[in-house]
């Protein structure tokens, strides 16, 4: 599934009441990608992203509808009842209620509403304030101490408009502060009082007021409060950091000297299993922005992000990005820092976790170093700890030349039809083509050298290979249906050029007149190629779309959709999958006689978020080996309405308009010879894997054979040709 265009459906679907209602905060965003997780592991595909995406947005709603029951991130609980906790668990603890009375007394428009416990990280909870059913915002506290950490009562129609003057906006923020923390407020000074706008996650604009401790007339590194006053003069923001994560941030200037001690806090959430802090520079002189989310009550640094103005940074020459590099691994790291091993620099420096001497995949690090030897970018994968007596002995592992078996066996050939020659060295794009006839391991994804991202592993305790899903959720590898279709092309091919044919073509297909609904229109460049594809939209009273996509310069139709008709689930595979058939030949490129199955999406309950048809997804198909363009996505992508039994979508995703001549198959080396050549370039190495094919954290570590290329290699994406068995790497 195309995860972009799946997102957008999900907004632009959604009501109006139910967008409302749901708050799209980090900590939704981590149970959705929990339940995506939850969904590859029990091999569901129904629409993997906009159903699970409805499911959990869904849920969100759903929950706010339930009195007293909450989410539990992090336990194996979904959904306890408050009554349910033990009298031990609640010993002691501040109750939200509690640590909600100084902000209630500060904000009286509070009164009312409903509290709801969303996640926590230990005694650090979230907690959802709900009008009803009705999302209005949230705050975090320290159960222990009763500490509020952040609250956020953002107000939509306060997002835009005039903002306060900066001395009235200042005075708003301390008059909440000294209600909100009483005596306390009195060691906290104001510094820095500005316009802040956010255009990304929080979508909005307020005067960011920020307030640092001082003793005896010094500034306490980090210790900092934010208050934001929105339009209407109202707090939409308060914020602060706590004593771990003023030690974390103190740790990281000893690498970072450029980290002003002095910040504001422009945002703080909970990022799964830890928190998110994005910190702003208001002198604007060598950054604009700093990202740092933490692994739990910042016990560790698991991402940092440098944001200079216009984010321009250049890369360090490789000697200087690997000295400065190791330099900030021990920093961070300390005496764990000589369990990784220095990988490779691409885009970033890379270091690799060993054990037994052998490589920890899903255990590494990442850094990107500017030309000031500075490092603008960190990343650590792996924050599941394991016990060393939890890692299998080498001894243990199958033979190598089982697995080589293994890959005999499974080894499969497909098309390219735009495989990379020659690119602009300045701008990097591609400039030269040719078809190309490959061999590969995993139709669903790339071959990358060295890459902590498998397509593909040999279980070393059983010798079978395991398949993770490809690009956009593609799942083909592991599929045994892969059956192919003959299609005969429409000779009558549909162009539109206007609005009048396009609004013709949706009452001949689907037999809809959309004269009284709303219409816009809008042009985008398809990403990658020089097409522009023009929309033409209609939307009707209950916000639902008709759209017919084309290629604006041809006129060909590209794609075209409407609304699923009712609830229902009648219709069973069989009947849906003809039907698809039956509109991919309507639209399909003339030249495309022969498709398989990409990726079967089951059908689902409609939800605010999502219709739930059923979706076929086809590659094109020649000889019975599948084509793909230069990324492993599918050609087609057609639905159908489960309660109707007819197609209602089509989407062309192919990259190329052009018919590609494809190299004939008859003479293709031998699958032998085929894992011959691919081990000289990518020999199998026995590695210790974290997580499983569907990217779930393994209970224990396993031991498993992966392709492993040469340094030269790392990095690079790697291709057998079929015809030859010379390895073609990518420019």
């Amino acid at each position: 599934m195309d995860v972009d265009k799946e997102l957008r459906e999900a907004v632009r679907v959604a009501s109006r009441q139910t967008a409302e209602q749901v708050s799209f905060s980090s900590a939704l965003a981590g149970r959705i990608q929990k339940e995506v997780a939850n969904q590859k592991k029990a091999r569901r595909k129904t629409a993997v992203m906009s159903g699970t995406i409805a499911a959990c947005l869904a849920a969100a709603v759903w929950v706010g509808q339930q009195q007293d029951m909450f989410t539990m991130e992090g336990t194996g609980a979904s959904q306890t009842t408050i009554t349910e906790q033990t009298n031990t668990q609640v010993k002691n603890k501040v109750t939200a209620q509690e640590a909600f009375a100084p902000i209630l007394g500060a904000v009286p428009e509070l009164q009312g509403l409903r509290l709801e416990e969303r996640g926590n990280v230990g005694d650090i909870k979230q907690v959802a304030l709900l009008k009803g059913d009705r999302y209005e915002g949230e705050f975090s506290y320290d159960a222990t101490t009763g500490q509020i950490e952040w609250y956020r009562y953002e107000k939509e129609e306060s997002r835009e408009g005039k903002l306060p003057e900066m001395m009235v906006a200042q005075q708003k923020a301390i008059t909440f502060l000294q209600s909100v923390l009483s005596v306390e407020s009195k060691q906290y000074a104001p510094i820095s009082t500005h316009k802040l706008t956010d255009e990304g996650l929080r979508n909005g604009t307020w005067m960011n007021v920020t307030f640092q401790k001082e003793q005896e007339g010094a500034r306490i590194p980090f210790d900092i409060i934010s208050v934001q006053i929105d339009s209407k003069g109202q707090v939409a923001f308060f914020g602060r950091t706590n004593k771990e994560e003023q030690a974390l941030l103190g740790k990281l200037t000893k690498s970072l000297p450029e980290l002003n001690p002095s910040p504001t806090l422009d945002n703080k959430s909970m990022y799964y299993g830890g928190f998110e802090i994005m910190l702003g520079n208001a002198d604007h002189e060598e950054w604009k922005q700093a990202s740092i989310s933490m692994t739990g009550k910042a016990e560790d640094l698991r991402a940092y992000r440098l944001i200079q103005e216009g984010d321009t940074w250049k890369d360090a020459p490789e000697a200087l990005a690997k000295t400065t590099a190791n330099d900030f691994l021990q920093d961070m790291v300390g005496a764990d820092s000589k369990n990784y091993r220095y990988a490779y620099k691409n885009d970033t420096v890379e270091y690799q976790r060993y054990y037994n001497d052998l490589p920890v995949m899903n255990d590494t690090i990442r850094m990107s170093v500017n030309q000031a030897g500075r490092v603008v970018y960190y990343s650590k994968e792996a924050m599941k700890k394991h016990e060393l007596a939890s890692f299998p002995d080498a001894i243990s592992a199958i033979s190598e030349e089982k697995a080589i078996k293994e890959m005999e066996a499974n080894i499969k050939l497909n098309y390219v039809q735009l495989f990379p020659v020659k690119r602009d060295e300045r701008t990097r794009q591609i400039t030269k083509t040719r078809p190309l006839l490959e061999y590969t391991m995993s139709v669903s994804t790339r071959q990358l050298g060295q890459s902590s991202s498998l397509g593909w592993y040999i279980d070393a305790s059983n010798g079978k290979i395991a398949y993770l899903r490809g690009n956009n959720g593609l799942d083909y590898d592991r599929r045994n249906d892969a059956k192919v279709f003959s299609v005969q092309p429409s000779v009558t091919r549909s162009t539109v050029k206007t609005k009048e044919e396009a609004k013709s073509l949706l009452k001949k297909q689907f037999g809809v007149q959309v004269d009284s609904f709303m219409y816009n229109e809008h042009a985008n460049p398809h990403p990658g190629t020089d097409q522009v594809r023009k929309s033409y939209v209609w939307t009707d009273n209950n916000h639902k779309r008709y759209e017919v996509d084309t290629d604006e310069r041809t006129g060909q139709v590209m794609g075209i959709e409407m609304p699923r008709q009712g609830n229902q689930m009648t219709i069973k595979r069989e009947e849906a999958q003809e039907a698809a058939l039956e509109m991919l030949a309507t639209y399909i490129d003339p030249a495309v006689k022969e498709v398989q199955l990409a990726e079967v999406i089951e059908p689902g309950g409609a939800t605010p978020v999502s219709s739930g048809n059923w979706g076929f997804e086809f590659f094109m198909s020649k000889d019975s080996i599948p084509v793909l363009d230069t990324n492993p996505n599918e050609a087609y992508i057609v639905t159908v309405d489960p309660s109707t039994g007819k197609a209602n979508g089509f989407d062309n995703r192919r990259e190329t308009a052009d018919h590609v001549e494809l190299p004939d198959s008859s003479a293709v080396i031998s699958k032998e010879r085929a894992v011959e050549q691919y081990l000289r370039a990518m020999p199998l190495k026995l590695v210790y894997l974290l997580k499983n094919e569907d990217d779930q954290w393994l209970e224990r570590p396993i031991l498993a054979y992966i392709p492993w290329s040469y340094d030269e290699n790392a990095g690079k994406h790697l291709h057998i040709d079929a015809l030859t068995g010379q390895i073609a790497g990518e420019p």
